[in-house]
């Protein structure tokens, strides 16, 4: 892995794709991912395992939890199905949103 000074690092595209949000965690949904042409899949899985490989001492595996939730005209609401149901998604569902 390319050497770099840490503060390039921590200001770099990951960051700057966070934009100005608080957030902490990145969470995508299965169904889209799954939607994604084959060879972009094995390039995330692969770049996935290497965060893994790389991180793995330094992020103990800790049991925890992320609950998701969806608001619609700025109220909570169920998860859209063509978002839970990753085994048997509705992509004509998705096409028309």
């Amino acid at each position: 892995m390319k050497t770099e000074e840490r503060y390039k690092r921590r200001d770099g595209a990951i960051h700057e794709a966070f934009g100005l949000t608080y957030a902490s965690w990145l969470v995508l949904p299965r169904t889209l991912l799954r939607d994604m042409p084959t060879e972009w899949q094995t390039q995330f899985v692969k770049l996935l395992d290497e965060y893994h490989d790389v991180v793995r001492d330094k992020a103990p595996e800790y049991n925890y939890d992320i609950n998701i939730q969806f608001k619609k005209n700025g109220k909570f609401c169920s998860i859209p199905e063509y978002f839970s149901n990753y085994k048997y998604p509705k992509h004509e569902d998705l096409l028309e949103k």
